[in-house]
């Protein structure tokens, strides 16, 4: 569809299902400190790719943030 290549595009991925809400947390933790614990960035909020920035923005995004926030208790 938008004719990407490259490695990350490419088989073989590794899947791991978050089969519980606990991993899912886990999961979304470890994906927005990987900037920080490879020393690109040292605060999370810095990083201007991360996905972050959509949970605290108004804006239209396809992240399902509200369930997420929920899970964090917010």
């Amino acid at each position: 569809m938008f004719n990407r290549n490259g490695k990350l595009f490419r088989l073989p991925f590794k899947r791991k299902l978050l089969d519980t809400d606990l991993y899912l947390l886990k999961a979304i933790h470890y994906v927005h400190s990987n900037p920080i614990h490879h020393g690109f960035v040292k605060n999370i909020y810095d990083w201007n790719y991360s996905s972050i920035h959509a949970y605290e923005s108004k804006r239209k995004t396809n992240i399902k943030k509200e369930i997420v926030l929920e899970l964090y208790g917010v």
